[in-house]
Order: structure tokens, then C-alpha cells, then sequence
């Protein structure tokens, strides 16, 4: 048995819950995703994948599972040498560019054809267009303003929003109160881990490293100054998504086609709206227009609005979440 099998083997056996893993798609699946419903980096690979029409199976971890050692172990193999630079700090951003690698977090795809595990939202929505090429989400023509917009999302400090609190917080009650205590519960499971793999140097390693990045999220997590300058890089980031959309002759941000840069758009203009900060884009009516043609895109609506294991209903997405797929 190889590093592949062995690690996936490992991941597989960790899985508690049957009717967590489920295939989705036509044929015979080609993939696995390991995932949460509620990532924002999963929601934009489940995107493309329904976009692409790829089977896969879709194995939805529950709370901490992406903590387990069969499945951190996969992750450190599929990084390699990325995994050389364990993420420890937090901008409240997720981009392993900018951040380096956490072993500890979802989405992990799982290529059973080419025998590989694929690592980083990024990376994955790039190996997914050069695998499954039909239809094109990156088009020749537009290849570079679609990796630009792509990019831009990749960073967005989007757990400023999810996790931080703000003056006047618009986040459903429900989650600003599931927030609250949040990192500590994290490093509780974390220290528990640490002790019952001890002898586990690259595990012991990884879980050392969350947790370092953890208490860095809960040192800013109430800091005023720190989240309002969360929601300073959002406002410039809509304003400029405003002007893009402007310059662009189409319905869609790079123009006409409906391509990669649009999925993941959908997704973050979704959460966005999910956690109350639309108000965000009131000067903006070329972006709210944009969301809500994003919105009735049938594979953000079956992704990400009417994924079976995914947002909990918010008071700020109410009628976006009974409106029929296109």
C-alpha cells in the first residue's frame, strides 16, 4: 500500500456518519471532497464542480472531524513542501498564498483517476479546470481578468465577517452567539489531540501551529480598531467590484460569459448577504443587481443556497432562499 492509499484509507475510516457521504452527480465518481457545507472555500470547488457536471462524492465533515489525524495526515502529504510553512498567524483571511498552509482546515479533493489529493481551495479550482476541461471556466480569451477576480477572492478576509464582532453586529443572533467562545473551544479539542498523538511529530506540529493561528483570531476578534478595518477592505472591495462591473460589457464580471470568476463571486456575495452586511453595497446597485443574477445560477443555488447540510437559515437571506432555482 502506497502514501495515497494509506493516508485515504485513513481519512475514510475516520468518517462517523454514512449519510455524510453521498455522490453527487452523474456516472461513476471520479472524485471525493472532503468538505464542510458551511466553508466558503468548499462552496466555491462544490460551484465549479456542479458547473463542470463532475461526479464526485462529497464526504461533509462534521464540526472538528477536520481535525483528525487520518485526515491531517492526508493534507500534510498532498501539501509536501508547502507544508513546510505552517500557518500561525491571523489576518482573517484564508488564502494559503498569503497565510501558509493549515493542515487542519477543509477543502481537501481527492482525484481517484490520477490517484492525488489536491490541497488549497486555489489550487484546486485550477487542477478541476485542467481535468475536466468542458465546459471551459477559465476561456482562453479571458483567462486573465477571470485568474484576477479569482484571486481577489481567494483574498478576502472573509472570517473577519463570519467570526468577528462589530459595532452593531447585523450577523444572525444565532451565530454571533454560536462565535462567542469559539477559538477557545477550538484549542480545547486541539490540546486534547496534541496528548493523544504525542509521539506524532508532524500531527503534534500541525496541531501546534492551529492553535497558534487560533489565538491569533481570538486576539482580534473583538478588537474594534481590527474589524472595523475588516469592514473597511470590504467597502473598497465592492466599490471596486462596482467599477469592474461597470467597465465590462455583460452581464457577468469579465464580460458576457458566465466563467470560474463568476462561481466564486456568487459565493462570497452570498455570505456577504448570509451575515446582514448587504447594506455594505447599497451604493452599489451594479453589485446588488449582480448578486441576485448570481443567485439564480443553478449551480450556486444547488452549491451553496440549497446545499442539504448548509447555511442555517438567516433572517437576511429570507427571500432569496425561497426564490425557485432558474
Amino acid at each position: 500500500m502506497d502514501a495515497f492509499e494509506r493516508y485515504g484509507d485513513a481519512a475514510r475510516n475516520e468518517l462517523t456518519d454514512p449519510s455524510r457521504s453521498v455522490t453527487i452527480g452523474p456516472g461513476t465518481p471520479r472524485f471525493e471532497l472532503y468538505h464542510f457545507g458551511f466553508s466558503i472555500c468548499s462552496q466555491k470547488v462544490r460551484t465549479l464542480l456542479a458547473e463542470k457536471g463532475a461526479a464526485y462524492i462529497a464526504h461533509e465533515l462534521a464540526p472538528t472531524e477536520n481535525y483528525r489525524p487520518g485526515y491531517v495526515h492526508l493534507r500534510l502529504h498532498a501539501a509536501g513542501e508547502r507544508a513546510d510553512r505552517l500557518a500561525e498567524a491571523h489576518t482573517m483571511r484564508t488564502s494559503v498564498a498569503t497565510e501558509g498552509f493549515d493542515a487542519c482546515v477543509v477543502p481537501t479533493l481527492v482525484d481517484l483517476e490520477r490517484r492525488r489529493a489536491v490541497v488549497d481551495s486555489a489550487l484546486i479550482l485550477e487542477y478541476l479546470e485542467r481535468e475536466v476541461p468542458s465546459p471551459p471556466m477559465i476561456p482562453t480569451a479571458l483567462a486573465d481578468p477571470v485568474r484576477d477576480e479569482v484571486r481577489i477572492n481567494d483574498g478576502i478576509p472573509h472570517p473577519g465577517i463570519l467570526y468577528g464582532f462589530h459595532a452593531n453586529d447585523p450577523r444572525p443572533g444565532f451565530w454571533i452567539d454560536a462565535m462567542d467562545g469559539v477559538y477557545d473551544r477550538k484549542r480545547a479539542v486541539l490540546e486534547r489531540l496534541i496528548e493523544e498523538n504525542r509521539d506524532d511529530t508532524a500531527l503534534v506540529r500541525a496541531y501546534r501551529a492551529k492553535i497558534a493561528k487560533e489565538m491569533a483570531g481570538k486576539a482580534i476578534q473583538k478588537d474594534p480598531a481590527s474589524m472595523e478595518g475588516v469592514l473597511d477592505e470590504f467597502r473598497a472591495l465592492l466599490a471596486n467590484l462596482d467599477s469592474t462591473l461597470d467597465r465590462r460589457d455583460g452581464p457577468w464580471v469579465c464580460g458576457s460569459a458566465f466563467t470560474l470568476a463568476d462561481c466564486v463571486w456568487g459565493v462570497t456575495l452570498y455570505r456577504i448577504q448570509w451575515l446582514g452586511h448587504a447594506p455594505l453595497w447599497d451604493p452599489h446597485p451594479r453589485v446588488r443587481d449582480y448578486a441576485h443574477r448570481l443567485y439564480e445560477r443553478p449551480s450556486i443555488r444547488s452549491a451553496v443556497i440549497d446545499w442539504s447540510h448548509a447555511m442555517p437559515p438567516s433572517p437576511h437571506t429570507t427571500e432569496i432562499d425561497r426564490r425557485p432555482a432558474a
